[in-house]
């Protein structure tokens, strides 16, 4: 994978993660202060994501991902893989749940889900099944159209939006956004996406990567303000950001709804965002059993993703304090876990290399130590052969 396809991959899969289901949800605890939500979490990820490039230059995340000889070392992995399985699950299961809002509510209100679904995730599948390689190729080959929706759909959204409803600034909550960071921590695995991309792409630099994420953010946190300019106070009921914003500005068009193509043009991205949280979900699950065959570990892995969406989340809005109290504090988890077991494996290897550089001074001052003597030994035998040679000539 390109570096050019790294950028568009991290743009595309951080906008698709939050622009459809989880601005009301902010929304209804946070009202209009919830695009500082965003921008805070922004924040957060920033510095994750410097963390993230540490890691990528010390650690070859590819060898954690295999067994090694270390008995403990492939305990402390399997756990890891296990816990990293369930946090890219429930990211694939959240991306999900947006499409099914859009297809099952918004665009096809009398379909049948539990069968269109299975359509879907065998899209899904395929996709993923397919690897990163060709992931990658469908993201850059849809980038334009997908971004060319979103910012058309931002425009006319704009120019119905009331701006004022976010001032004033004055009365800005900083409080209960930060008490609320907690429970939506969920959406925002952003680099935690960077470290499993960064382990297949080239050639990628921290300051284009915080350029992306930054501008992607400040994107996405528009698009909440002009979710909450449009409905104000009732965002909270609203069935999505995406939805409420096409079927406000664009609804009273003379040409029909051209909202409809635009909304399934930027499902091409959360399509191809809940592919990608299936591939290294898929990646984790190979990895923690290598020996089992992997197209059945691919097979669990959308079972457990038809399962939840169909008998678990039917209704994400009404379960939310659930899922956000238990999944919430399970990926956070997940993220510090993960981080520190990378942090010991730079601070396991680079004690091992000092130790092993001590080793290496030690080993080669004897050795020099050792020709000095050898080569003091060699002279004075000369010497004493010299003497004797001398004392015979007499």
């Amino acid at each position: 994978m390109s570096a050019r396809q790294f950028y568009i991959i991290l743009a595309i899969s951080t906008i698709s993660m939050k622009m459809q289901k989880l601005p009301p949800l902010v929304a209804g605890e946070l009202g209009k202060d919830s695009w500082l939500f965003f921008l805070i979490y922004t924040l957060i990820n920033v510095i994750g994501i410097m963390l993230v490039f540490v890691i990528l230059r010390k650690v070859d995340i590819k060898t954690v991902l295999k067994q090694s000889k270390n008995k403990i070392f492939n305990i402390l992995r399997f756990v890891l893989m296990i816990i990293t399985l369930l946090y890219f699950l429930v990211q694939a299961i959240l991306v999900y749940e947006h499409i099914q809002g859009l297809f099952a509510n918004t665009l096809f209100d009398s379909l049948s889900w539990p069968f269109f679904s299975l359509l879907l995730l065998f899209a899904v599948f395929f996709l993923a099944h397919r690897g990163i390689e060709n992931l990658a190729l469908n993201y850059e080959l849809y980038t334009w159209i997908i971004v060319a929706s979103l910012v058309l759909l931002s425009i006319f959204g704009a120019s119905q939006t009331d701006f004022s409803v976010i001032l004033p600034l004055e009365t800005v909550d900083f409080n209960g956004i930060l008490s609320k960071l907690q429970m939506f921590s969920c959406w925002f695995g952003d680099f935690f996406l960077v470290l499993y991309l960064g382990i297949k792409a080239k050639d990628i630099k921290l300051s284009k990567t915080l350029f992306v994420y930054i501008l992607s953010m400040l994107f996405m946190s528009f698009l909440v303000v002009v979710f909450i300019g449009i409905y104000d106070k009732v965002a909270p009921l609203a069935p999505g950001l995406i939805s409420v914003i096409s079927e406000q500005s664009l609804l009273d068009l003379s040409i029909g709804r051209l909202d409809w193509f635009l909304i399934l043009f930027t499902e091409i991205g959360a399509i191809l965002t809940c592919a990608l949280n299936l591939y290294f979900a898929n990646m984790c699950l190979h990895s923690a059993f290598p020996k089992a065959k992997t197209f059945y570990l691919k097979i669990f892995n959308i079972i457990v993703l038809y399962f939840l969406d169909i008998f678990i989340l039917v209704d994400l809005n009404a379960k939310i304090r659930f899922f956000c109290g238990f999944m919430c504090y399970v990926t956070n988890v997940v993220s510090v876990v993960t981080i520190v077991f990378l942090f010991g494996i730079i601070i396991f290897n680079s004690v091992k290399k000092q130790k092993d550089n001590k080793k290496i001074e030690i080993k080669a001052k004897l050795n020099t130590q050792k020709r000095d003597y050898n080569k003091s030994k060699r002279n004075n035998g000369s010497s004493v052969g010299l003497s004797l040679k001398g004392g015979g000539n007499l």
